[in-house]
């Protein structure tokens, strides 16, 4: 595939279990049962339920995003052009559904997110150290 082919976004055919979450907490059963290829994935997909939150709570928040993401167009491999685009669809659409699930394209997808940035520090460190927590309980 060139670097100018996009690689298709296509779904697939069934989609994946959501993670089980109390809310949009992170327990101990959801990450155990989780599909994605682990705690990282988890991670990421606890910091885009927030970020969701955010963005909902305050649409403004579409604008940084898609700043960064027309900022990334400029400096950024242009063979993840493809997600970048995907994301300023779910961005103007506000259609959170495959940025949000447990799927391997909602990971790929949110490996090239610019959510993340969306969230203050603190609440990110708190997911991770929550993550970081649940993992270890696991690991127990």
């Amino acid at each position: 595939m060139t670097a100018m082919t996009k690689p298709p976004l296509n779904r697939p055919g069934k989609r994946s279990e959501t993670f089980g979450h109390d809310g949009d907490a992170v327990t101990p059963g959801s990450l155990a049962r989780s599909t994605c290829h682990g705690p990282q994935d988890f991670q990421s997909l606890a910091m885009h339920r927030a970020a969701v939150s955010m963005v909902k709570s305050d649409p403004s928040l579409i604008r940084k995003a898609l700043a960064i993401l027309a900022h990334w167009d400029m400096v950024c491999d242009p063979g993840s052009k493809p997600l970048r685009d995907e994301w300023v669809r779910i961005l103007n659409s506000q259609d959170w559904t495959l940025a949000l699930e447990d799927s391997d394209l909602g990971n790929q997808l949110r490996q090239a997110s610019p959510m993340a940035a969306l969230l203050p520090q603190e609440v990110r460190l708190g997911i991770i150290r929550e993550v970081k927590l649940k993992v270890a309980m696991l690991n127990e």
